[in-house]
């Protein structure tokens, strides 16, 4: 019973996000599952909308947020644009959808998540990339700085 309790006291601040390259049409798709409540708090503060009593922002005020905090750089070290591309709530869980240029694939590009860092210190971003049959995690916690994806 102790358990419970010590969970309850202690909860878990954590983004996951599946980056994708989709040979189709040379892009790197980005589906991140963030807890909507938390994401409610940071995107508020980071627009000044105030989030729903669902915890939902407008989709406008959710990209500006993820724009500012999902980074995604080039081969020639250049910060790509992000492109919306949608999402979907299943429970207290949303379902955000990002793509940007990657015309060589995933393979060079460095990228971070910063996502709600501002919020918890002891927030953790994990990203899986995944180029065709290679697969590599990421790990982001406060003051990481962007990754190489081998």
């Amino acid at each position: 019973m102790a358990a419970a309790g010590t969970l309850a006291a202690h909860p878990l601040h954590t983004t996951m996000t599946e980056l994708t390259f989709r040979r189709a049409d040379r892009t790197a798709v980005a589906i991140i599952r963030v807890f909507a409540d938390d994401f409610g708090t940071a995107v508020g503060r980071h627009t000044g909308v105030r989030p729903a009593t669902d915890h939902t922002v407008p989709p406008r005020a959710a990209f500006a947020y993820v724009s500012r905090a999902f980074i995604v750089i080039g081969r020639d070290g250049q910060r790509l644009p992000l492109t919306w591309c949608g999402e979907r709530r299943a429970g207290e869980v949303l379902f955000m959808c990002v793509r940007a240029p990657a015309p060589h694939g995933l393979r060079g590009m460095r990228m971070a998540s910063t996502l709600m860092f501002e919020l918890f210190s002891d927030q953790v971003n994990i990203v899986q990339a995944v180029d065709g049959r290679r697969k590599q995690s990421l790990l982001f916690t406060p003051g990481a700085r962007p990754k190489l994806i081998r």
